[in-house]
């Protein structure tokens, strides 16, 4: 597993050691990653939220939390 030193994990999240967490990433309590995944850096992952494996999660991607425009 790669957490760069500046990401906020969350002690109960699942994060497999096949992933790869950014600079400036947070993920929640109750996130579970799936194998391989690679957030890459300022991700935001939280909520009951489940990725599958081999996901890439680019920069400034909000998953799992509320949109900011509501129209």
């Amino acid at each position: 597993m790669s957490i760069h030193p500046s990401a906020i994990v969350s002690p109960g999240a699942v994060v497999p050691d096949s992933c790869t967490i950014g600079p400036f990433t947070t993920i929640g309590p109750d996130v579970v990653l799936g194998e391989s995944c690679t957030l890459i850096s300022h991700v935001v992952v939280d909520g009951r939220t489940r990725i599958g494996a081999r996901n890439i999660i680019h920069p400034f991607a909000a998953v799992g939390v509320a949109p900011q425009d509501l129209k």
